[in-house]
């Protein structure tokens, strides 16, 4: 019977590691939505949620947008292991860039996991463009968001950018929604009528104060010139 018994636990460990990953709905506990949007835009927003387990890990994203309601659905896989000490009770923070796209001007509820324990509904304001152009603003091509040592808690950070040789700095605005997140905005201006290929990387101090959020975590959400966001996340 031993040989049997023996057998039959290696068979149960083989099954158990080649099983099929479970698709469920990850447990969301944020959303930022940054203020500032307009119907020139490519609306981006945040979620963020914590795995109760490393066997959760993130699987995709789906957006359906119906009028003025958007539908948004996070899940994660739930993978089998033999090894139970992988799946022990074991916070596992994780985040969601979720692009949903243009949108005309109007008012949207948008809804994250929708009939689930975890479901997160929230409004959304795209406002009309004063410009007929792609953007109101020319933006700097902002590769990533340094914090340094103190992760932003100082209240100041650097924007690292690349710069054509037409454009220079011209200032940079924010845009804070109260709660959780802070639009920054590098505006570029132009300095000669044309660019050559050359581009140069610059650095662009930026400054904010944490003490006017709410929320225990603050995103800092970059205005890039390709339309696509650079953002860093702020523990407070």
């Amino acid at each position: 019977m031993k040989p049997l018994f023996c057998y039959l636990i290696v068979l149960l460990f083989v099954n158990l590691a080649h099983a099929t990953p479970e698709v469920v709905l990850a447990p969301v506990d944020h959303l930022f939505i940054p203020k500032g949007f307009d119907n020139n835009d490519n609306i981006e927003v945040l979620v963020t949620g914590n795995f109760p387990n490393p066997c959760f890990i993130k699987n995709k994203v789906d957006v359906d947008v119906n009028g003025n309601e958007i539908r948004i659905e996070v899940t994660s896989l739930l993978r089998q292991s033999p090894v139970m000490e992988i799946c022990a009770p074991l916070k596992v923070p994780f985040m969601e860039e979720v692009t949903i796209g243009n949108l005309q001007a109007g008012n949207y509820k948008l809804i994250i996991n929708e009939g689930s324990t975890v479901e997160i509904k929230k409004d959304l304001v795209v406002t009309e463009s004063s410009s007929q152009g792609v953007d109101d603003h020319i933006y700097a091509m902002v590769e990533y968001v340094e914090t340094g040592f103190t992760g932003g808690l100082s209240g100041d950070a650097v924007l690292v950018a690349w710069k054509p040789d037409c454009l220079a700095l011209d200032e940079v605005k924010y845009l804070s929604n109260g709660e959780d997140s802070i639009s920054i905005m590098p505006i570029m201006k132009k300095i000669k009528p044309s660019c050559s290929d050359i581009n140069e990387r610059i650095q662009i101090p930026i400054k904010f104060d944490l003490n006017q959020f709410s929320y225990n975590k603050v995103l800092l959400f970059v205005r890039t010139m390709d339309g696509k966001s650079q953002g860093a996340l702020i523990s407070k």
